[in-house]
């Protein structure tokens, strides 16, 4: 499935949410749980693609400069301004990826405190119907 880079960081940050962290511990099942991090291995290879190119733009546009004695340089609207609409580019180039879709009973929201927005950024890989680990793509 081809989907742009935005979507990819936005997914990968909300599967981050679902292993909780100190925070909070969501309960899944073995399979869901490793549907999950199967998804979040696959694309974190592009998610490190995306930033090694963030930051040679930051070197290419000269922003995000700092100072001998660790101020931040302010960077001129001009330059910011060029290297946003050159991320911007970057952020709506297609990858490919092929995840795992999950069954939205998988997640067990009526026991899982599971933030909207996570399930928002979710939503294109949530399924009433599918198996447990069929393919989003």
């Amino acid at each position: 499935m081809r989907v742009k880079n935005r979507i990819v960081l936005e997914t990968l940050r909300a599967l981050s949410t679902l292993d909780g962290g100190e925070k909070e511990r969501f309960k899944f099942s073995p399979l869901t749980l490793l549907s999950l991090a199967r998804n979040v291995r696959r694309l974190k290879d592009t998610a490190e693609d995306i930033e090694r190119t963030r930051q040679q733009l930051v070197r290419d546009y000269g922003v995000g400069k700092w100072d001998e004695k660790g101020n931040r340089i302010p960077d001129s609207s001009e330059k910011l301004r060029a290297f946003n609409d050159a991320f911007q580019q970057v952020l709506d180039v297609e990858a490919d990826v092929d995840l795992f879709r999950i069954k939205i009973k998988e997640l067990r929201l009526e026991q899982n405190n599971i933030p909207v927005t996570a399930l928002a950024a979710l939503d294109w890989l949530l399924d009433e119907d599918q198996l447990s680990g069929s393919h989003a793509g």
